[in-house]
């Protein structure tokens, strides 16, 4: 099966799934493929469905914090092109009324919109696509089941863009760890480093420790800092020369270039698949002892979705369920989580057979993260290294695989310690995460955030690159409130190794059945 048409399903059905357990079922709706759709700068129709309001228009859009603002005028100013793409918002008044008079600034928060209508016009024909509930795709799936971690907004010199997510996965106190999330050259108003940390989602959010890791590096390399929080350059990224799925269907196309292109996985036409992979041949021609396995990637909102409705199956029990899980030795839940697919595992080939290796830690579904192993190869007698990538059904999706065999640069690292944290009701909460100890900043409700500084540390040497890493611990807590009876006998079978991908599959193909019968 193709890359496009496994996404195209993937992302309908997904959709749909969502508003078929949450207050409406829909007919059908369309999505579009690329997700990182912009509305900035865009001219857009606002509608108030129950108000007898004349046609508005919103030019040169912009997208700030949740809040969608512009220029607003009547409809006779709005001229469209012959080949555009035309948007109509529908809005909720009893969130964001209609401007008194026009012309006029106007902003709306996100919560305000109940549906988007994009429609696509030019000389071959037309298409239109909605989308129920929410800005996009994105906005929609975090909103409803989104069970992840403290996101991350870095100042730009003018707002806070939203950067990543930090210790995801952690989601009891044993599994807390460290996290080591790569930022952009950040910008510096007053001479300090702006961060903000938020909760937006159902969680209670435990954060140890936030600092900066500073690496100042040769100009001609890159660093990527593993899990371990060991750094490593990289010079000499080799792309795979084959990538084949489990149904040997090439794959290389998806993975070797950082771009839309995902590898999501194989399995859709698999009868009984008990985990996703895909199985890359490197070049090493000078049989180098080592090599550093960059892989660019995140978890898809399939996961969480999954994880979802593996919770519900607990009802009443679930809160029951979920102390005790938090007393567990931490082994455990690790080797339950592997077992289960939802690491991304590494394999390698040796003497003709796959040996376990090590995996990537959880990473999020919100953006994707360029993430970094060191792999012993010094026991492999060839110019061909064969990796593996093991996930489970639909748990991941896979941007980019590189092999660097360049040895390790010299490169200075230092630490930079918060300045300040402040947290959402002013109070100070530096003390708290300044250090790994007992004491941690909590964040309880969806709304709380702090904004942090970093004093800004020395400039670099001409000849040398600085990479910056926000170096957080903690964990999380996910909320939940399911009801009626657990089922107990089913959840038994989730200690077999590989049930969870299994489940996984069994709710995609009954929405999959579902869009058939509707159609």
């Amino acid at each position: 099966m193709s890359f496009k048409k496994n996404l195209n399903r993937l992302l309908s059905v997904l959709l749909i799934g969502l508003l078929l357990n949450h207050c409406a079922v829909y007919k059908k709706v369309a999505i579009p493929q690329d997700q990182s759709f912009s509305y900035e700068g865009r001219t857009i129709k606002l509608i108030w469905s129950h108000l007898p309001v004349q046609d508005m228009y919103m030019f040169d859009t912009s997208l700030e914090e949740g809040q969608l603002k512009g220029f607003v005028n009547s409809g006779q100013f709005y001229k469209p092109e012959l080949k555009s793409q035309r948007i109509n918002i529908y809005l909720d008044y009893t969130i964001a009324a209609p401007p008194d008079s026009l012309p006029t600034q106007f902003s709306f928060p996100l919560s305000a919109v109940y549906k988007i209508e994009i429609s696509e016009f030019d000389s071959v024909g037309s298409f239109m696509i909605t989308i129920l509930g929410a800005v996009s795709i994105i906005a929609l799936i975090v909103a409803l089941t989104k069970e992840s971690c403290p996101f991350i907004y870095v100042h730009d010199g003018e707002s806070y863009q939203l950067t990543g997510e930090i210790y995801s996965g952690a989601i009891y106190p044993h599994l807390e760890r460290d996290d080591f999330l790569p930022l952009p050259q950040l910008k510096h108003p007053k001479d300090e480093y702006h961060l903000k940390m938020t909760n937006e989602v159902r969680e209670i959010q435990y954060t140890n420790l936030t600092e900066l890791l500073l690496i100042d590096h040769p100009n001609d390399t890159d660093v990527l800092v593993d899990k371990y929080g060991t750094c490593y350059t990289l010079k000499d990224l080799q792309t795979p020369k084959t990538a084949i799925s489990p149904n040997r269907q090439n794959v290389l196309p998806q993975i070797v270039k950082r771009d839309s292109m995902k590898y999501l996985g194989d399995s859709f036409e698999d009868p009984d698949p008990t985990l996703d992979s895909v199985v890359m041949s490197f070049d090493n021609p000078n049989r180098s002892d080592s090599a550093k396995l960059v892989v660019r990637a995140k978890n898809s909102f399939w996961l969480d979705y999954v994880f979802a409705q593996f919770f519900n199956l607990f009802g009443d029990n679930y809160d029951e369920w979920m102390e005790k899980q938090k007393i567990l030795k931490e082994g455990k839940q690790k080797n339950w989580s592997l077992e289960q697919g939802i690491p991304l595992s590494v394999y390698l080939e040796k003497n003709g057979e796959w040996q376990f290796i090590d995996y990537y830690n959880v990473v999020g579904p919100i953006i994707e993260k360029d993430i970094v192993l060191s792999l012993d190869i010094s026991d492999i007698d060839s110019e061909e290294i064969r990796i593996k990538l093991e996930f489970g059904f639909l748990f991941w999706e896979i941007d980019y695989v590189g092999l660097d065999f360049s040895p390790q640069q010299p490169v200075e690292q230092n630490v930079v310690s918060l300045t300040s944290a402040v947290d959402h009701n002013g109070l100070d909460v530096t003390e708290l995460l300044s250090q790994s100890d007992d004491d941690y900043f909590i964040m309880p409700a969806i709304g709380d955030q702090a904004i942090l500084k970093f004093a800004v540390p020395q400039k670099v040497m001409n000849d040398q690159n600085r990479s910056i890493f926000l170096h957080s611990r903690g964990h999380y807590e996910v909320i939940r409130n399911p009801e009626g009876r657990a089922d107990v006998s089913y959840l038994r079978s989730f200690r077999d190794p590989g049930k969870f991908s299994q489940f996984s599959k069994e709710i995609y193909l009954e929405l999959e059945r579902k869009i058939k019968n509707q159609d």
